[in-house]
């Protein structure tokens, strides 16, 4: 390896394994006749990093806006629960109610004959 290949060998050891980092080298020392803009490009920065893989920051903001959600919801299926019980006390309200209309206009028209 030339002095500029253990740089970079160095330099990707900080994000890669020392396998990985071997392979970059190979690959860059394989491909010596490309362009600059095309060597640019195989190399990523931390940029390019952030907006690909997730932080530890990342992932405390998700799971905080989660427990956040989960919470509205549980509130929401809450109050939900309470208007199908209401609902439901009317409709048995009614029901016994058209029942008993029914039995009594059943006893009238029984004793009408």
């Amino acid at each position: 390896m030339t002095g500029l290949e253990i740089k970079a060998f160095q330099a990707l050891k900080n994000h890669f394994s020392d396998d990985e980092a071997a392979i970059i080298v190979e690959y860059i020392e394989s491909s010596k006749g490309i362009s600059e803009e095309r060597a640019k490009n195989i190399f990523i920065t931390e940029d390019r990093l952030a907006t690909v893989f997730s932080t530890k920051k990342d992932l405390a903001d998700l799971r905080t806006e989660l427990k956040t959600d989960i919470a509205g919801l549980r509130t929401e299926m809450a109050v939900l629960r309470t208007e199908m019980e209401k609902g439901f006390n009317n409709q048995i309200k009614w029901m016994v109610g058209v029942m008993i209309g029914t039995a009594s206009l059943a006893i009238a028209i029984i004793k009408l004959l």
